[in-house]
């Protein structure tokens, strides 16, 4: 669980600095929701390297099927 807890740290950050920030600068609503999209990409890719990286299922091979992943989470588990 700390990856996705990482994650959710990286996105109250961004959305709050970065949207703080465009709002002190152009005070367009426009530009904060820039940077919540902003915040929810980084935090969606941190948890997608996160799981490809093997914190779930182990490392991801190709090509992959979802027998090998249950096959490959009983080995690890």
């Amino acid at each position: 669980m700390l990856w996705p807890l990482i994650g959710n740290l990286t996105r109250l950050v961004i959305g709050a600095l970065v949207g703080w920030l465009a709002l002190r600068w152009s005070g367009n609503l426009s530009h904060v929701f820039l940077a919540q999209s902003l915040a929810l990409v980084a935090f969606g890719l941190i948890n997608a390297f996160a799981i490809a990286g093997g914190s779930w299922f182990g490392p991801l091979t190709w090509p992959w099927s979802g027998a090998a992943a249950l096959q490959r989470r009983s080995i690890y588990h």
